[in-house]
């Protein structure tokens, strides 16, 4: 196979020119520009123009900087293992989980610690789905319990045998001092209001399939 030789490159094909942005502990000025090309020639670029120096807070600096590699790779040499893989349909999906394993998929979802963001976790347990991918709401054979965000990671540790299981251990588990008892109960508040949530929402799938 002939080699396919690839350079990065800026302004012409092959100059090798790349942009670095990143933040150093030192306050911005023209030592702090210093320290930043440094760091760009010690990575082996030459030709090292810092072209932004901002403040980023306190005493740190946030850095834009060109330089130029003369690294070249072949880009016919990379193996790259491609998994090859086809997509199963909504029906299909059911009929294999009712045939194989004779139950429902239990599936216990939250964005935990201090994790606001539940789009990607929405995406994949709501009815609506993403990009024209169904949730798993939507599908008979899970039962998709979507606890949302900022859950403590301790009670919903296992799916068993068609049910989803709360952790019993009833500890606040943490960095928390021993002094800080209010933070504790706290935690174990949360920690037992989420118990309690999946315990709820498993006892109304197991009523559901009952009169089903």
């Amino acid at each position: 196979m002939d080699k396919h030789l690839i350079r990065p490159y800026g302004d012409r094909k092959d100059d090798g020119v790349i942009q670095l942005s990143f933040v150093l502990p030192v306050p911005a000025g023209e030592k702090a520009k210093e320290a930043a090309a440094q760091v760009a020639k010690k990575l082996g670029l030459s030709h090292v123009l810092v072209a932004t120096c901002e403040p980023a807070g306190g005493d740190y600096s946030f850095f834009v900087v060109y330089g130029r590699t003369h690294m070249q790779l072949d880009y016919n040499a990379i193996e790259v293992p491609v998994v090859v893989h086809r997509k199963h349909g909504f029906d299909e999906l059911n009929d294999v989980i009712k045939r194989d394993l004779q139950r429902r998929i239990v599936v216990v979802g939250a964005c935990i610690g201090t994790d606001s963001h539940t789009t990607g976790i929405d995406a994949i347990m709501n009815m609506k789905g993403f990009a024209g991918d169904y949730g798993l709401e939507r599908y008979p054979g899970f039962r998709a319990i979507n606890m949302g965000s900022q859950v403590e990671p301790a009670p919903a540790r296992r799916a068993q045998g068609g049910r989803a299981r709360a952790d019993r251990s009833g500890k606040a588990r943490g960095n928390l001092r021993e002094d800080d008892l209010p933070l504790r109960r706290s935690a174990r508040r949360s920690q037992d209001r989420a118990r309690a949530w999946i315990r709820r929402r498993i006892r109304a799938g197991n009523e559901a399939e009952r009169r089903g």
